[in-house]
């Protein structure tokens, strides 16, 4: 809109965007819809009889339908001052129809899952780029780059039947992530305490908590993220540092709930000399005093696993590069057109975060179901050499 809009100067160029988009697919499996049998431990044969299993825990299912996503999107391009600095803005919404996912059933019919069509999930959002050359010298410069991305996703329909579809569930079954209508993509369900009509813990004769109903503890996906990138360049030195961030999510943790019930985790050190009191009352409505071993009051404490889910906020130092571009005067006699040489190094720092004991960004399986922990490994930091050469 530049070329017919008379802007000030200082504005360099406008740019309008708009697009729909409307795509299908089906599963990545070849005959993902036929029953298939497979001969057990390569044994084709007993007896002169063919022997085949049917293979696979999953069911098809010949009424399963293809899954459709509708995307719309509008946007802003923008750069000002000569191009030195330009923005890019962009509001969109997608709605997935009849996605395919796993459905448990009944082991008894000698399967453990189906595929079935799961309704409709829609995400919505805004994302924002900025980037700026801050200065700009023969012999040196700074560009700075900023995004932005916030995304709210819901659940709209699951299908006529159901309105919860469970996606990865902790090996214990003390959390899951699920669907559930009306919810954003991915919620994290765990154990509440057993509590009155009021809202009040309610504790056991002896003192001890009680676990009591599912809740929704939390949000698996972060919906808002971020990165901050600045290159500094002198002469044929460059250095890149890059910092990026995720808030909004949730995570539960079993490693903090197991090291809670074993005595592992330093939280557990209150009580172990003496006890801790406790007060309150038991369902019935009795008063309860007194005091409960350490043993007693962490392990029941652990049975309460809606405890164990943090939120998952952080930021990271994610990358630094550092980079030599070896001058064309050196290479003048050689048979090389350029030389780069680059030390990289990559998860260096966890400037912030909330969870203790584990990394925010740990993940309990590689399914899409975000907002599990079990027995994670720490995050690698890595290191690397690159020497590029073109001839």
């Amino acid at each position: 809109y530049s070329e017919v809009i008379n802007f000030p100067e200082w504005m360099s160029y406008g740019k309008i965007r708009a697009g729909w988009g409307n795509v299908g697919g089906a599963l990545p499996d070849a005959y993902a819809l036929a029953l298939t049998y497979t001969a057990p431990d390569g044994q084709t044969d007993s007896q002169g009889q063919p022997i085949l299993g049917v293979n696979g825990e999953t069911v098809p299912n010949k009424y399963l339908k293809p899954y459709n996503v509708s995307t719309i999107e509008f946007g802003f391009e923008n750069t000002f001052f000569n191009n030195r600095v330009s923005t890019d803005l962009t509001f969109y919404r997608k709605k997935t129809t009849n996605d395919i996912s796993d459905a448990d059933i009944s082991q008894a019919s000698g399967y453990r899952t189906t595929k079935i069509n799961v309704g409709e999930i829609q995400n919505q959002g805004i994302e924002f780029a900025v980037n700026v050359k801050a200065i700009k010298t023969p012999n040196f410069s700074w560009n700075v780059g900023y995004n932005f991305a916030y995304n709210q996703s819901e659940v709209l329909k699951l299908s006529d039947k159901i309105n919860t579809k469970t996606l990865e569930r902790d090996r214990n079954s003390n959390a899951s992530v699920v669907l559930e209508k009306g919810q954003p993509f991915g919620i994290i369900k765990a154990y509440d305490y057993l509590r009155d009509e009021n809202g009040k813990i309610l504790l056991s004769s002896d003192g001890k908590f009680m676990r009591g109903d599912l809740i929704v503890a939390g949000q698996g996906v972060a919906p808002t993220s971020m990165g901050l990138s600045n290159d500094f360049t002198y002469k044929n030195l460059t250095l890149s540092v890059f910092v990026d961030a995720k808030f909004g999510g949730d995570i539960y943790s079993a490693t903090n709930q197991m090291a809670t019930r074993y005595g592992l985790s330093d939280i557990t050190l209150e009580g172990r000399e003496g006890g801790i009191a406790v007060t309150g009352k038991d369902p019935a409505g009795g008063a309860v005093n007194g005091q409960v071993s350490a043993y007693d009051y962490w392990r029941s404490y652990s049975d309460v696993t809606s405890n164990f889910v943090y939120n998952a906020d952080f930021v990271k130092l994610r990358a630094v590069s550092l980079s030599y571009n070896f001058p064309k005067s050196y290479l003048a006699h050689s048979p090389f057109q350029s030389i780069s040489l680059a030390f990289s190094a990559h998860n260096l720092w966890t400037i912030y975060s909330n969870t203790p004991n584990i990394d925010p960004e740990s993940n309990y399986s590689n399914s899409n179901a975000q907002g599990l922990e079990r027995a994670s490994m720490p995050l690698t930091r890595n290191y690397g050499v690159t020497l590029n050469v073109k001839f």
